[in-house]
């Protein structure tokens, strides 16, 4: 079994996106190399204790490539002493704006063994943007730079387009632009999150995000052999012909003992979620990560997977495809844990598109 890291050895970022708090957080530290130690020695003895355990090391910020391909280096080196016999146990992955990439830091991932680079993208000029006037013609010129470098070193960027109020007019000419520019890749549709004032008026409706996806994947399944993979959208017809469905985390219902989140002073929470108003964890300088992963405050996101097919999600054909959604976002937005959370975007796309456009039908009811 597979437990993910969200490692953040760093949340300064050099861009500044109109959705994101990063810059307003103001943090500028970094994770000092004792630190680092500490991780990777709570990592070994992990992976010791469990022999059956792998790590899904996670970097993410902020901006991670602002460490410096130095950084990576050195965190590799200290992986390679401390961890001896467990280091073919953890698998890395990053997420980067590519703003920031170089070939240093191309190649140190590589050693790590990355093939793709999770990144993110929006073609509206006045979302993303460097400095504090957001100049969206320098952010995407240092974009197309970074993955230029990824193709050359035969790299992925799989894809995350965060869909807001402005997406809602273009659709299709968003899907088309990212399916040009991500052509080899996999691009995923998320949401819009912002948790207190929407100063910018960005947010949208469940329905809203429903309808938007039912419009782009209309088009896709009907190229869908030469559009890019599209994870919205493939894990929902993978379930049906396999009765099993892969999603990403939060629909998962699974996350409960299986993810933790480090930032740079060693704090321990749930997950990037858990930025907005979780009481953590504990620090990994003073906890093992068998604590961190069992702590009590979990068997509220646990116990959820109990009570909501006996309640709110009960006879759901769609429980098996959603599972209530992510239990963070639940408590964040309706500050309860066992109610879902987005579910009403599930619904709507699946049983107005992706059932009459497929002719498939789910049948994902709980099992009590």
């Amino acid at each position: 079994m597979a437990r993910t890291i969200i490692f953040k050895a760093i949340e300064q970022c050099n861009a500044n996106c109109i959705y994101c708090d990063v810059i307003q957080k103001q943090i500028t530290h970094r994770m000092n190399f004792d630190l680092l130690k500490t991780v990777y020695r709570r990592i070994d003895e992990f992976l010791i204790k469990y022999p059956y355990e792998s790590i899904d090391f996670l970097w993410h910020g902020g901006e991670v490539c602002l460490l410096g391909a130095d950084y990576f280096r050195t965190a590799m080196a200290l992986a390679r002493e401390i961890c001896k016999t467990t280091y073919d146990r953890i698998n890395y992955s990053v997420q980067s704006n590519l703003t920031a990439i170089n070939q240093d830091i191309i190649d140190v991932f590589m050693e790590m063994g990355m093939k793709d680079i999770g990144t993110s993208y929006d073609l509206f000029p006045e979302i993303r943007g460097m400095g504090q006037n957001r100049d969206a013609t320098k952010y995407n010129e240092m974009f197309y730079k970074g993955l230029s470098l990824l193709r050359a070193n035969n790299m992925l960027g799989s894809v995350i387009y965060v869909v807001h109020k402005k997406s809602l007019d273009k659709p299709l000419e968003i899907f088309h632009h990212l399916s040009n520019l991500f052509y080899d890749s996999s691009i995923q549709f998320n949401i819009i999150h912002i948790y207190g004032e929407d100063k910018y008026d960005l947010s949208i409706t469940d329905e809203q995000f429903a309808h938007f996806l039912g419009e782009v994947f209309t088009e896709w399944w009907k190229y869908r052999y030469t559009y890019p993979q599209m994870s919205s959208f493939r894990d929902y017809y993978y379930a049906i012909l396999n009765g099993q469905f892969i999603s990403t985390c939060n629909k998962k219902g699974s996350c409960a003992n299986r993810w933790l989140y480090i930032d740079p002073f060693g704090e321990a929470k749930h997950c990037c979620e858990g930025d907005y108003g979780h009481p953590g964890y504990g620090t990994i300088q003073e906890n093992t990560l068998e604590e961190l992963y069992t702590h009590s405050y979990r068997d509220h996101i646990s116990t959820r997977q109990y009570t909501l097919p006996r309640n709110e999600c009960k006879g759901c054909r769609f429980w098996g495809v959603c599972n209530g959604g992510c239990p963070w976002g639940s408590k964040v937005t309706q500050n309860d844990f066992s109610l879902p959370h987005n579910c009403e975007s599930t619904k709507i796309f699946l049983e107005q598109y992706f059932e009459p456009v497929t002719g498939l039908k789910f049948d994902f009811k709980p099992f009590i």
